[in-house]
């Protein structure tokens, strides 16, 4: 079984995926994308590991951050035959043994490992995240959809996580009652951008836009699948490129319109979104999330903190339950 382990890295330290790196061992291909626009004494040490050097700069919510995961992929397409692609972040760590995961990928052959759901499907998420699924940055009806967004979600406290994302949400049935005509406003709003009255976007019955976590692994043939997709398809990609955040919808979009026989979850243990301050992403684990790392059926975990000798990394990494 021939996995290869795809790294995005940009401001995290050389220590700490080097960490990575040494977690996953010597006996898979590790191929690392690093923006060296931030970082550019950056090394790292293993026969088994190459970096991009035709390397993207990266930005959080930005294209780039999908264009610098198609290239990892594209490299592990370069190296010849292999069964499955794990994509990793430069914040995570295994929390299994490497060969259990390769045991799971041999006997499961799985097409994908990926957190999504429909964004027409769940009404949560598309009050949360329509107006960036179907408008494009700096049109008008963007900055429409995102204004009515963030009327409605202001004064909410609650944290949702759907498909590994984080939605905003309340409790407060007050707050409801007099929001009632904002929430109304923006479902007409929302329905309009979906049936491309005044809004462009390439999302039809047939081609369904969906959305999860961007931490996912895939088999080789689904691979090869998302970049003829990618391909014949340059009109899709260009809306994708304008859209807000599109990591949380590209991957999602494209691997569940190729319609594989056999999806599952991610392998991805994602930090519990435990609050408003946190809305933007989840926290960094801390030393006492131990235990519920230990104890998860997943394979990896992210975020950890970026200190390489932090005492949750260095637990982690010493901890042995094979």
């Amino acid at each position: 079984m021939r996995v290869i382990f795809g790294i995005l890295s940009s401001n995290n330290t050389a220590a700490a995926v080097q960490q990575i790196v040494d977690k996953i061992g010597s006996d898979h291909t590790i191929i690392v994308h690093h923006d060296f626009s931030k970082q550019p004494e950056f090394r790292l040490t293993g026969s088994n590991v190459h970096i991009i050097e035709n390397y993207m700069k990266t930005s959080w919510g930005d294209w780039s951050l999908v264009e610098a995961t198609i290239r990892l992929i594209e490299a592990a397409q370069s190296k010849g035959e292999f069964d499955y692609f794990q994509l990793l972040s430069d914040t995570c760590l295994p929390i299994q043994p490497i060969d259990k995961f390769v045991d799971y990928i041999n006997l499961m052959k799985p097409d994908a490992n990926i957190d999504y759901v429909s964004v027409l499907d769940e009404p949560i998420l598309m009050m949360n995240h329509g107006y960036r699924a179907f408008s494009e940055k700096q049109s008008i009806g963007h900055r429409l959809l995102r204004k009515l967004n963030f009327l409605c979600a202001f004064g909410k406290t609650e944290v949702r996580m759907v498909a590994g994302l984080a939605v905003l949400t309340t409790e407060n049935k007050v707050s409801l009652y007099l929001k009632a005509p904002l929430f109304l406003l923006q479902h007409i709003a929302l329905q309009m951008a979906v049936s491309r009255l005044g809004f462009s976007h390439p999302f039809r019955r047939e081609f369904k836009c969906y959305a999860g976590s961007q931490w996912f692994g895939c088999s080789s043939v689904t691979c090869r699948d998302i970049l003829q997709w990618i391909k014949k398809n340059p009109k899709v990609i260009i809306h994708f490129k304008n859209m807000q955040i599109p990591d949380e919808f590209f991957f999602q979009t494209v691997i569940l319109n190729l319609r594989p026989q056999n999806i599952m979850s991610s392998n991805h243990f994602i930090n519990t979104f435990n609050g408003i301050n946190n809305y933007s992403g989840p926290p960094f684990l801390e030393a006492d999330d131990f235990n519920k790392l230990s104890l998860s059926d997943k394979f990896f975990a992210r975020k950890f903190p970026k200190e390489s000798v932090h005492p949750i990394r260095l637990k982690m990494l010493n901890y042995d339950n094979s």
